[in-house]
């Protein structure tokens, strides 16, 4: 511990950053005990440790199992104050799995919290820095910071990080001098000795690309994306899905596609990092180390040198600035993780008295990713020119700062706020559609009452059609019994005819006999002869009258047989008439019964559109408000 020690006296403050590999509480207790009791202390468990120390790499060697611990002293000559504040987080429940409290309930708990904080010495940004460490497992960075800004009672910066620990990320620790502590942040408001100024460095090797993506659907205490939205076409896709369509590749291809991409949101032409944690291809969720919101706005950006920006972006800070005393890194996990080739050639540091630590996330002004936040001490003369932009323009850094948290739901509100508008549009064209429908389903309810009067005349036309076939089986059957009686009157005929025949054939006979005896009589037969001979002249004539008879009756038998034939085929066809006459009759009952029935269902849907016109017209009218709502605002 000798090398901690100063001329002026025992440190005011020392930072040391602990491997977790070892043992967090006993590194505390060895340590506290080491240092003079005036001494503060505060210890963070790390992801990695930097140390800008002659002739050593900064990055110091992390992978399976490390067991350094990195020291940091601050002598009195540099700190006028020293005030250690430690703040419970309330995210037991998230630790647990369960979220019980929303947003809002966890900023004011928190903020209960800040208001019980005394700093021994006014707060000034001018000369006044809030080094803050936290949790790196607790998930509340984003809303340890809006609590900070809704108190109003620390008018100065806060940077630091979030503890580091193992990738299995199940533990983070940190130390306020006293307690091991997690689930909390740790904050030292250190208050610079004359003659010192801070300043704030910070550097990412990013650049913005054109391609941005519009938060529609996220849950900022998981830290996942789900969904965003075209914000032209207003279509809401999945996040991974429009991922793969923008990289164009495979939504499993995208870990390997983003390995040199991660993603920003802009606050006045600033870039703040957020970095993909992970991907749930099976949820459609992509997660974050931060916390995004519905409606940010989310920009692609693309790597660039790591080395050379970080040596770039640190010689164009200290332009015009003396040395620095010292400086804290708090440096990103995933600038060490993605870069491992390029560690070893980082030297922009060298020389410096610069120490820090790999976080699981840095905390300038609001959380961040993917950067390296550096607080840096300058030793400045009575009267010398010193200039930091951060410290300089605070003002303004603290006004972006805070905006940042009203900004989230002023982008929400303004996202919704343009899906209002595009719905009000919609709204407009489909009450121009309906009134459109309203008038075809009248025109349809016309034409089906038109069907109905036309199916009803068909109807009455086939009733009295119907009505010429009652009585036809009756007189079908009298025609047959009145037909059969003729046949039966004919055949009578036959038989007396046939009687009148025989006796024409007996008296054609005995008028022959007769002339054969009268012929033997002579003279005295003559008469009789002549007799015999008319006789049997009347029965030849009969029997020649009697045939022509029979062949006009047989004429007319067959003339009957036939019209008894035609009379059946008649029948059966009449028959056949009547049934597919009652067959289509009932069709067209049927027919009229499925008319009436879509008639009643289109008068009813006429009905309900009639409704809806009428509550569109409402809605038109809520419209029109709110339009003017919006140009009153």
């Amino acid at each position: 511990m000798e090398g901690l020690t100063f001329a002026a006296g025992a440190p005011a403050l020392v930072v040391g950053f602990v491997s977790p590999h070892v043992d967090f509480a006993a590194t505390a207790r060895a340590v506290r005990s080491a240092l003079p009791a005036a001494t503060q202390l505060v210890l963070v468990s790390s992801a990695g440790e930097l140390c800008a120390a002659e002739g050593q790499p900064l990055y110091r060697k992390a992978g399976d199992h490390w067991d350094s611990v990195v020291l940091q002293s601050f002598s009195p000559r540099l700190l006028a104050g020293v005030s250690i504040q430690s703040v419970p987080l309330h995210c037991d429940d998230l630790r647990g799995g369960r979220a019980t409290r929303d947003v809002p309930a966890r900023v004011e708990a928190i903020r209960g919290e800040l208001d019980r904080i005394r700093v021994p010495f006014p707060v000034d940004s001018h000369d006044t820095v809030a080094l803050t460490f936290i949790d790196g497992l607790s998930a509340s960075e984003s809303w340890f910071m809006e609590a900070v800004y809704r108190s109003g009672h620390f008018p100065c910066l806060f940077i630091g990080g979030s503890a580091g620990g193992k990738l299995d990320f199940r533990n983070t620790h940190l130390f306020d001098g006293q307690r091991v502590l997690e689930n909390a942040a740790v904050t030292v408001f250190l208050k610079m000795a004359p003659g010192i100024r801070y300043g704030i460095f910070k550097s990412q090797n990013f650049r913005p690309t054109q391609t941005r993506f519009a938060v529609v659907d996220a849950d900022p205490m998981r830290r996942i994306v789900r969904s965003v939205i075209d914000r032209d076409g207003f279509e809401v896709v999945g996040f991974i899905d429009a991922l793969a369509k923008s990289l164009r590749c495979k939504p499993q291809e995208l870990p390997g596609k983003l390995a040199k991409n991660t993603f920003a949101i802009e606050m006045e032409g600033e870039l703040f990092v957020r970095s993909i944690s992970g991907f749930d291809f099976e949820k459609g969720e992509v997660a974050f180390y931060c916390d995004v919101n519905p409606g940010d706005s989310l920009c692609l950006v693309e790597a660039t040198d790591f080395v050379r920006q970080t040596q770039d972006d640190l010689s164009a800070y200290l332009r015009n600035k003396p040395r620095p005393l010292g400086a804290i890194l708090n440096d990103c996990i995933l600038r060490r993780l993605n870069n491992p080739d390029q560690l070893s050639r980082v030297h922009a540091f060298d020389g410096l008295a610069a120490a820090g630590f790999s976080t699981f996330g840095e905390l300038l002004g609001i959380n961040i990713n993917q950067t390296l936040s550096a607080l840096m001490f300058f030793e400045v003369p009575p009267g010398a020119a010193f200039s930091d932009d951060m410290v300089d323009r605070f003002p303004v850094h603290y006004a972006r700062f805070q905006s940042y948290f009203i900004a989230t739901r002023y982008n929400r509100l303004e996202l919704l706020s343009r899906i209002r508008n595009s719905v009000i549009e919609r709204m407009h064209s489909y009450l121009d559609a309906l009134v459109t429908l309203t008038g075809g389903v009248q025109e349809t309810a016309s034409y089906a009452a038109r069907i109905g009067g036309s199916m009803s005349a068909i109807e009455a036309t086939l009733n009295r059609h119907a009505t010429l076939f009652d009585g036809h089986a009756d007189r079908k059957e009298a025609l047959v019994r009145e037909f059969n009686q003729l046949s039966t009157v004919v055949k009578s005929i036959e038989k007396v005819l046939a009687v009148i025949d025989g006796i024409a054939s007996q008296t054609n006979l005995l008028a022959l006999n007769a002339t054969i005896e009268a012929a033997r009589a002579g003279e005295a037969g003559k008469g009789f002869a002549v007799v015999a001979a008319e006789v049997r002249k009347l029965a030849n004539d009969t029997k020649q009258t009697l045939a022509d008879t029979r062949r006009a009756i047989d004429q007319v038998v067959t003339s009957v047989r036939s019209v008894g034939g035609q009379l059946d085929d008649t029948s059966a066809r009449m028959d056949e008439a009547a049934t597919a006459s009652q067959e289509l009759q009932t069709d067209i009952h049927a027919v009229i019964d499925e008319v009436e029935g879509a008639q009643k269902a289109i008068e009813d849907r006429l009905s309900d559109m009639n409704d809806h016109a009428r509550r569109m017209e409402d809605i038109n009218r809520y419209i029109a408000f709110l339009k003017q709502l919006d140009r009153a605002g």
